[in-house]
């Protein structure tokens, strides 16, 4: 078993609202601003920063998470707080993991960076998120506060075990596990994952508003993701100026962070190399 990826040096800047956000700075080079997805943290991607040689990596914690507080969701907020990371560093390449990458490319909208790369954005295109059919059970779970299952229908809607796996025995396993830090914190974040859910649904609209992003673009996705996640990509594609695809053979939603951040490293590490600049 190899050891865990050390921690980074703690970096904050101070946003608008009067926000701090917090990231961990880890090696050198160009550096890379890294936006975890809607239940993550950015100390959760230190596996793909240690596979990412001779580049800088910045592990944000996007608003409501760690040291970046207070929490105050909304699409302008977070693009406010890219802003002010931006000015703090001077990182032009961006990378962002589900919903991190929707924010990546809604700054790519806004020409904020010289390239970008996304691992499977969570982008409502044209009402496809509004009929996903694990919404409302979803919600509904959180409602009655039962967190336990809350995730268990994210894990199973995501892909992250067999279809055969039955959603009471998943949300037994959850309960179970919860009681490790690790467990109690995904489920402490919740809230917040609708918060990015919500903001993904009221960003709904045609794939052509992608077409603003000027930058060069790389899509990353497994094959063994949901197919209205693979969906995106090609949707997206057609209507990028300038996009790479790359589907990566045996990977799941969780490539960057669980599953295989240093084959995700590799593909970064060689789209970034031709735009560092």
């Amino acid at each position: 078993m190899s050891a865990p990826a050390p921690a980074g040096i703690v970096e904050t800047v101070e946003s608008g609202g009067g926000r701090t956000i917090s990231w961990e700075r880890h090696g050198e080079g160009p550096a890379i601003i890294v936006l975890h997805g809607a239940g993550g943290l950015g100390n959760l991607y230190r596996p793909l920063s240690a596979a990412l040689d001779g580049f800088t990596t910045l592990l944000v914690d996007r608003n409501g998470r760690g040291l970046s507080q207070p929490r105050q969701p909304g699409l302008e907020t977070q693009i406010e707080d890219l802003a002010a990371i931006l000015a703090a560093t001077g990182a032009q390449l961006l990378f962002g993991h589900s919903a991190g990458g929707m924010l990546a490319l809604e700054a790519g909208r806004r020409g904020m960076f010289r390239a970008i790369a996304a691992y499977e954005p969570g982008i409502s295109i044209e009402g496809n998120f509004a009929a996903l059919p694990w919404r409302a059970p979803l919600y509904a779970a959180m409602a009655k506060n039962d967190r336990a299952r809350a995730m268990a229908i994210i894990v199973k809607s995501l892909g992250g075990l067999p279809p055969l796996v039955p959603l009471w025995l998943l949300t037994g396993i959850v309960r179970a596990t919860s009681a490790r830090q690790d467990g109690q914190s995904m489920l402490s974040r919740l809230p917040l994952l609708l918060d990015d859910l919500d903001l993904t649904m009221a960003l709904d609209g045609p794939a052509t508003r992608f077409a603003a992003v000027r930058a060069p673009v790389l899509l990353l996705g497994g094959d063994r993701s949901p197919l209205f996640l693979r969906g995106i990509i090609t949707r997206l594609a057609g209507v990028l100026p300038d996009a790479e695809i790359v589907e990566m053979a045996g990977l799941g939603h969780n490539g960057p962070d669980l599953e295989a951040p240093g084959r995700v490293a590799a593909e970064l590490r060689r789209f970034f190399n031709r735009h560092a600049g």
